[in-house]
């Protein structure tokens, strides 16, 4: 049990109430337990679930590991987080200030409209592909692998090797190249899976001689192997990945896209309470047409009626002395509730 400062009690000083409380619940999921293992339905339904949780993402299932860092990922993640804290202040502030532009403010220039549309497009068509496990370079099984390879996915797989630093920089650059480009797949395996790979990957390509202890990086497209590295030396100098010459690299293999997948393409514009720049004018210009009183000159943008005094000073739409200006003054103040 814990306490109100998040530290666990020992079983023997909770008092004896609690201590009748704790011993109830592990009865409880004893039974439930044993329950469980007899109800065909509840086997069913858990059956049922190990399939169609997380269908699309494919590397949340029983059959994978965790994605996590390995050690040279770590490494250079680490070192790359440390010299870049300076910059991602800025960017912060950035986001600050971006954040300050909001759709109900009394004026926004077409130019920061347009900006706020474009990256809440990039935001929710991020969020959609993450959702379909593109987006993301992450560990996944071999059989994962060759399934969306098999289903036409446009694919970059690295067999990497975990003590290599390359390995662990290259790895870094692809996780920042699959937000960049959200029609392409990417993922990674361990070098120790390099026999698994070379027994199924045949059907898309794949010999005996494709892969390597240090390291590998393949392409796919169209359900064929279209580019392979083993050496890393189209795109490294042996010391650093460069990534001009990776982006060259798979585009030389038709491995890179930015066309989204129709299963999950959406038109951003309208999402999240935004309006696009048309819907947005658009709402102006019926606005502008709407009339709210009989006045052409009046620039009141709700509905009231002129009485009293001359028209559009606060004399005519605020006081009056009879009846017509008080059931007047009534209205316009309904209609700015």
């Amino acid at each position: 049990m814990i306490d109100e400062f998040g530290d666990e009690i020992a079983f023997e000083d909770l008092d004896t109430c609690c201590q009748k409380e704790v011993i109830s619940n592990r009865r409880h999921k004893e039974v439930t337990a044993k329950l469980r293992v007899g109800d065909r339905s509840q086997l069913r339904n858990d059956a049922r679930d190990s399939v169609f949780t997380n269908l699309f993402t494919g590397s949340k299932c029983g059959c994978c590991s965790v994605s996590k860092d390995y050690p040279m990922l770590a490494l250079i993640r680490s070192k790359a987080e440390g010299l870049g804290s300076t910059e991602e202040d800025k960017s912060e502030e950035s986001e600050e200030s971006d954040s300050d532009l909001d759709l109900d403010d009394d004026y926004i220039s077409p130019f920061e409209l347009e900006r706020k549309n474009d990256f809440a497009r990039i935001q929710l068509a991020t969020k959609n592909a993450k959702d379909y496990g593109y987006a993301e370079h992450l560990d996944d099984s071999v059989d994962h692998i060759l399934a969306d390879i098999l289903a036409d996915t446009t694919y970059v797989l690295h067999v990497y090797n975990p003590s290599e630093l390359l390995c662990g920089e290259l790895d870094y650059l692809l996780e920042k190249l699959s937000i960049k480009y959200l029609g392409t797949k990417f993922r990674r395996v361990s070098v120790s899976f390099s026999q698994d790979i070379l027994n199924k990957f045949q059907v898309v390509g794949v010999s005996s001689t494709a892969l390597a202890h240090s390291g590998t990086l393949l392409c796919f497209h169209n359900k064929y192997l279209t580019a392979t590295s083993t050496t890393f030396t189209e795109f490294s100098d042996g010391h650093r990945i460069y990534e001009e010459d990776v982006t060259k690299f798979f585009h030389g293999g038709r491995a890179l896209s930015t066309e989204l997948p129709q299963c999950f393409e959406v038109n951003a514009f309208t999402q999240g309470g935004l309006l696009s720049a048309a819907r947005i004018k658009e709402s102006l210009e019926q606005e502008d047409e709407e009339v709210y009183c009989d006045d052409p000159d009046c620039t009141r943008k709700y509905k009231h009626e002129h009485v009293g005094g001359a028209n559009n000073t606060p004399a005519s739409y605020m006081t009056a002395n009879n009846a017509a200006g008080s059931e007047a003054l009534a209205k316009n103040a309904l209609y700015q509730l």
